[in-house]
């Protein structure tokens, strides 16, 4: 499994839009979109997992999503994830 924090995404994407945008790589088996916890608004990163087997779209030059450059770094365990608070 490829585990991903995915930077400098567009402040309208959503989880739909993510995945369907990151599945060109492989399976998409989850998307945690980052979120301010006083606001509710979207932040400009997700956790991103991919199956086995995926390419890692890390590995790529540049990945531009609606004019936004993405950054991609090495997750932990989605087990140790926390989201807000």
């Amino acid at each position: 499994m490829i585990n991903l924090v995915v930077e400098n995404l567009p402040p309208a994407a959503t989880v739909s839009q993510l995945a369907a945008f990151f599945g060109v790589f492989g399976e998409v088996e989850r998307v945690l979109l980052g979120r301010n916890h006083v606001t509710g608004r979207a932040e400009s990163f997700c956790f991103l997992d991919l199956a086995p087997g995926s390419r890692d779209p890390g590995q790529q030059d540049a990945i531009d999503m609606w004019g936004h450059a993405l950054t991609f770094r090495a997750a932990s365990s989605p087990a140790g994830w926390v989201i807000g608070r």
